[in-house]
């Protein structure tokens, strides 16, 4: 642990107070620049003296936990008493005098162990050895003999070929063998070398950046020199990111300081040392520190994500090895476990998609996950399996000997890690939670992962239990079921609290309602019924229901502080107006509405889009053009999102999404990512000035001046953004419908709304919209009249229902929700999809041609179809049972593994959700929307959906006969899915699958035909919009700098100084040069393993910006040592010249006469020389300017 950690003060404090306690307990000394050299003629210790100094026992525990620790032998009743002190085991050494004797040549290793021998001064008169052969088992001595080696600032430690040495250094991430899951992994760890990293306090970053480059095969323990340990102490922030620099110098470019200062910004974005230090000092000061709500600070902490990937290690006798390489920590949202035990105590492993799905691996892969993890002499185990990811947990364990062993008392270390057991226990406890199944009880654990940000601390008698509200069709027997429960998940909020939420989180519209996590419930809490402006309740309170309590604790007993802190995931917020999806869609046909009438949805929707980006004048076109591109790239949200980082979905506010989904473009570049610092996705390239999204490309040309008519890359990039989103629009069939909005859905809270009914109001405030649009096509802040509801997923024809909106005035205070009637037989929710109140979105849709023409299917529908359940099997082991069958006094490790074969359960159950989504669709278009192979395969893919939560698996011969039936069979499935890139792709000639003859035309392909024709017009209209200028203007106010400094160089050389020419010509040389460069990197793209070239757009945003901003720097960086010029002035020269030498070059040509790379590289400096000539300019911070609220643009827009 490092400088600032708990643990290293923590134990540092304990030490001394032992110290003072017993006066025989002497602080050692170390000597000068190393350790001093300790004579070997007096025996360490007398074996018949029987009255040991306390000193002499704490020492052997302290050398036990670093010494032997994973190196020596140690009896198994020796262990027994190094473990009898479970609190000194956390104790730190510092101060502790290490010296290592290798044994003569002619020493017989397999009898004798290299000795270590701890040598204590006091006031440097004085010296005492303690002979440690007692704690080396069978190969103890009694006396030292021999040459003393004692560790050297200079020098590299001795590295020994005997198993036995304490110098032999583990082989870090050595590949699994068929072990079991007692044996550990050892990611990256040496026992010789932790020794040093704790006795000088190296932080935590230090000793992960180390790790993480042993994980990748960079660096071996053996080959850091041990002097370079001492310039890696201090903070996080100031030693992890010298980790690299100082260890593989020869590796890491040197950069400028200029550019240093030009990607700080960036790099802070992501850089998790600050937050880290905060964290370690927060958990310092109290253990519950980082959860935030603590005083008037905002800050809290779990921001920092420690990743790690698996990786293939071949095979060994018939089994699946496997490797873990780490990777940078970055930063991220929080979540209630990383905020309450320290990011740093969890490890996320990804895991590539082939391997999850390879059935061949699954037994292998969970058996490899089931064993501790070692990194640093940290222990990690399996606590979790989701998705893609496995998460590790830090526990109190530690290595000895290579095996695990936990300490006595299961006592936490400093920094507060339990045990495993005692970890899942502090979440869901077994003893209080045995009637949920196991498999239910494991799925609760992801709660703890939930991205949220802490909003406000109740006290425990604020927090009250209220009565779910069941259907009236309810025979009170037994459990209600979710379908009858008219308010499940949503449980209430007083005003006061929701308004503190609104001060924490800074909301423009009061909350009706929040999605959050409180304890061990879930959920929605909604505006308690008194309103937000009844005065009596002035302290904050929550009601939760017993349909939203996911977790049960003891009774009686105080709650951590953790559970009583309400951990915020979103606020209500309306969406207007919504979109529809492909799903959506088709349920909309199937159930009765025309195709015409998303054929002229479609096409309105295109032609506003385009007009939007077309409309060139008139007063303030530009200005509108500015708003309606950065609408269309969403920019806002994208800004505040980059600003905000984890926060941005609690505030609001959207993210980025990566736009290439290929896991494996680690290799593009062929940048070792162990050493690299990879661009931050979407991040402005700091040297040049050029933005990374087409959006913001064009946002920064049109705020300079430039004009897309007379400025070749502006309309090049006004068409890609066009392109994009037409393309969008269509292909992923996203069609706007005006009279639709999307948001949570809530339960009735006065019960004012009969069946059927629904209650929709709008409050707008900010960038949101503040009304709706009516019937009458004129604005209305609330619906009325016949509506459509619907939510994802919608595979089912009842997933669509047609009810009626009303108005109440009862209900005018509960905007931005769309509340549902809690009457009538079964609840509403649950026939969209078996959706409930805990936080589902739903669109309403009263759009004419839409509504008028659609009618409910039959309700049968929407229940499972008979013998369902015989296609699964149900894993109904309650925990109770569990308790019973392997009781917590069976051995540890044993009880742990058979919990972690269901946390980490869905290793060898792999989720068949893709491929029942699939087969769904195939079976809808080849057999019908309501047929009844159809309405099986949508419940089969419903029940895959909620599989980790309920124990269910398919059958494996029911899905293969799926399989062979629905999927593997049908080519490549219907056209309309197809996408571009998936022709031919890896040699696939199969064909699409064919719709019957007999059947009616399908409406997927009806909008695909329709939505590429009008694409086709649309973009053809854009071009021949810019026909008259095709062949681009020469911009003469960009070339003028450069013609400027020509002409005066040529008149200064007249009067027979050629300097400036000369540096002139310097810098013209540089940028011919540079332009050569940008021409070849974007010619010939990046090669990928056994691939030819991909081309430079194809490649991964952060490889684009990494090759962009290489460039970019190489051509900023010379020419140095001018006279003549300025830096400013140089500046300017260079990028101008770079334009004109681009448009002399290409008008050579018949081609376009520019190229991207003037403005690649000096994308800044040519802005700056436009807007100077137009004149009138401002000049203001990127940072400003990112953080401008373009709502003005908005207004002008309208």
């Amino acid at each position: 642990m490092g400088s600032g950690d708990k643990p290293a003060r923590a134990g540092k404090a304990r030490f001394k107070q032992r110290r003072h306690e017993h006066a025989d307990v002497r602080k050692p000394k170390l000597e000068g620049d190393g350790y001093e050299m300790v004579e070997n003629d007096a025996p360490l210790m007398d074996e018949d003296d029987e009255d040991e100094d306390e000193d002499v026992l704490e020492t052997d525990l302290l050398l036990t936990r670093e010494i032997t620790s994973p190196c020596l032998g140690r009896s198994a009743s020796e262990n027994s008493v190094a473990s009898a002190g479970s609190q000194q085991y956390w104790d730190n050494t510092k101060g502790i005098s290490m010296v290592f004797f290798n044994p003569s040549p002619d020493s017989d290793h397999t009898q004798g162990a290299t000795i270590a021998t701890l040598s204590l001064k006091e006031n440097s008169a004085s010296s005492t050895s303690a002979n440690l052969g007692s704690t080396l088992g069978k190969r103890s001595f009694n006396y030292l003999s021999g040459e003393t080696i004692v560790e050297s600032r200079n020098t590299r430690p001795k590295v020994s070929t005997d198993p036995d040495d304490p110098f032999v250094l583990e082989p870090a991430n050595k590949p699994s063998a068929e072990h079991d899951h007692h044996e550990p992994v050892f990611i990256a760890f040496d026992g010789s070398y932790q020794i040093f990293f704790d006795k000088r306090e190296l932080s935590f970053g230090v000793q992960w950046e180390i790790a993480r480059l042993v994980s990748a095969g960079r660096l071996k323990y053996g080959d850091i020199p041990v002097a370079v340990l001492d310039k890696l102490k201090g903070t996080n922030t100031n030693a992890a990111p010298q980790v690299v620099r100082l260890l593989l110098p020869d590796a890491v470019a040197k950069e400028s300081t200029q550019f240093a200062a030009a990607v700080k910004e960036e790099l802070q974005a992501k850089a998790p040392w600050t937050e880290l230090d905060k964290e370690f000092a927060a958990h310092q000061d109290s253990p519950t520190a980082g959860l935030g709500c603590s005083g008037s600070s905002s800050w809290y902490g779990g921001k920092v994500h420690f990743i790690g990937k698996l990786k293939e290690a071949g095979k060994k006798d018939g089994k699946h090895n496997f490797t873990i390489e780490l990777d940078r920590p970055e930063l991220g949202p929080s979540s209630r476990f990383a905020r309450r035990f320290g990011s740093y105590s969890f490890l996320r492993v990804n895991i590539k998609k082939d391997i999850l799905n390879n059935k061949n691996m699954a037994d292998d892969l969970a058996a490899f996950f089931y064993r501790p993890f070692v990194i640093n002499g940290r222990v990690y185990r399996g606590l979790l399996s989701k998705e893609h990811s496995v998460f590790l947990y830090m526990t109190n364990e530690r290595v000895e000997n290579r095996r695990i062993v936990s300490p006595k008392d299961d006592v936490d270390s400093p920094g507060g890690q339990m045990s495993l057991l005692r970890f899942l226990n502090w979440h869901n406890p077994l003893k209080e939670n045995q009637n949920q199944t196991v498999v239910k009880w494991a799925a609760r654990f992801a709660l703890g992962f939930s991205n949220s940000v802490p909003g406000l601390k109740l006290e425990a008698e604020h927090i009250h239990t209220i009565d779910d509200q069941a259907s009236e069709s309810w025979d009170g027997m037994g459990k209600l079921p979710s379908e009858l429960d008219m308010t499940d998940g949503c449980g209430v909020a007083n005003a006061p609290l929701l308004k503190r939420l609104r001060e924490v989180f800074e909301w423009e519209a009061y909350p009706t309602a929040v999605q959050c996590r409180l304890g061990g419930a879930k959920g929605l809490i909604l505006l308690h019924p008194l309103g937000r402006y009844n005065d009596t309740q002035t302290i904050p309170e929550a009601y939760v229901r017993p349909s939203q309590i996911k977790i049960k604790y003891a009774e009686g007993e105080p709650l951590d502080e953790a559970m009583l802190i309400v951990d915020v995931l979103r606020s209500s917020k309306m969406k207007t107006p919504a979109r529809l999806s492909a799903e959506t869609i088709i349920n909309l046909a199937e159930n009765g509405v025309k195709a015409s009438s998303f054929v002229k949805l479609m096409h309105d929707g295109l032609e506003e889009l385009v007009r939007g980006l077309t409309t060139w004048d008139g007063q303030n076109a530009m200005e509108s053009l500015f708003y309606k591109v950065a609408k269309v790239g969403g920019v806002m949200g994208a800004r505040m999102a980059r600003e905000l980082g984890g926060k941005s979905r609690a505030m609001g506010f959207g993210q980025i999404e990566d736009d290439n989904d290929d896991e494996d473009d680690e290799d593009d570049l062929q940048i070792d990512p162990a050493l690299q610092q990879r661009s931050t996705a979407w991040w402005d390239d700091q040297i040049s000035g050029q933005p990374s999204s087409l959006q913001e490309t064009v946002m920064v040309l049109l705020a300079s001046g430039f004009h897309p008519r007379t400025c070749s890359v502006l309309a090049a990039k006004l068409e890609n953004v066009l392109g994009t989103a037409v393309d969008s629009y269509v292909k992923r069939y996203k069609i706007d419908v005006g009279m639709s909005c999307e948001a949570f859905i809530v339960p009735d809270p006065y019960g004012v709304l009969e069946d059927g009914e629904i209650h929709i109001k709008i409050q707008g405030s900010g960038m949101g919209a503040s009304s709706f649009l009516g019937e009458d096509m004129l604005p209305t802040d609330v619906v009325r009249g016949k509506v459509l509801v619907t939510r994802h997923p919608c595979k089912v024809p009842t997933d669509i229902q047609k009810v009626t909106a009303v108005e109440r005035p009862e209900l005018r205070q509960f905007c931005n929700v769309i509340i549902f009637s809690t009457k009538g037989k079964r609840s509403l929710a649950s026939m969209l999809g078996g959706g409930d109140y805990d936080g589902d979105k739903v669109i309403a849709i009263w759009q004419p041609e839409i509504v008028k023409n659609f009618r409910n299917a039959d309700v049968s529908y929407a229940n499972p179809p008979e013998g369902l359940n015989k296609c699964f099997v149900q894993n109904t082991e309650t925990v109770k049972e569990l308790l019973q069958r392997v009781p917590p006094t069976t051995d540890y490790d044993a009880h742990v593994h058979e919990l972690q074969t269901f946390l980490l359960g869905s290793l060898k159950n792999q989720s068949a959700v893709g491929n029942y989504s699939v087969m769904h669709d195939n079976a809808v278009y080849e057999h019908g929307y309501f047929d009844e192979r159809t309405k099986r395969l949508a419940y089969m893919f419903c029940a895959c959906l909620d599989g980790s939560k309920t124990g269910l698996v398919i059958d494996p011969e029911v899905y293969k006969k799926d399989l062979k039936e629905f999927k593997d069979k049908k080519g490549k499935g219907p056209e309309w899915k197809a996408k571009p890139k998936d022709a031919n792709r890896d040699g696939d000639n199969s064909i699409h699958l064919k719709r019957p003859s007999n059947m009616h035309s399908f409406i997927m392909d009806v909008c695909k035909k329709q939505g590429l024709a009008k694409s086709r017009e649309l973009m053809q209209r854009y071009k021949d919009l810019l026909k008259p200028y095709a062949t681009g203007k020469y911009d003469e106010d960009l070339a003028a700098v450069y013609f400027e400094a020509k002409e005066h160089a040529e008149e200064v050389q007249k009067m027979g100084c050629v300097g400036k020419m000369e540096e002139l010509e310097r810098i013209v040389a540089h940028v011919n040069r540079v332009r050569i460069q940008h021409r070849d990197m974007l010619k010939l793209g990046s090669p990928r393993k056994g691939r030819a070239n991909v081309g430079f757009t194809n490649l991964k945003i952060e490889a684009r910006q990494d090759m962009l901003r290489a460039l970019s720097k190489e051509f900023v960086s010379e020419p140095t040592g001018l006279i003549f010029f300025s830096a400013s002035d140089m500046r300017r020269v260079r990028a101008s010249y770079a334009y004109y030498h681009d448009w002399e070059e290409m008008s050579k040509r018949s081609c376009e006469r520019w190229t991207r790379f003037p403005w690649d590289v000096s994308m800044r400096d040519l802005c700056e020389i436009k807007a100077k000539a137009i004149g009138y300019e401002k000049t203001i911070t990127r940072s400003f300017y990112d953080k401008m609220n373009i709502v003005q643009f908005a207004r002008v827009a309208r």
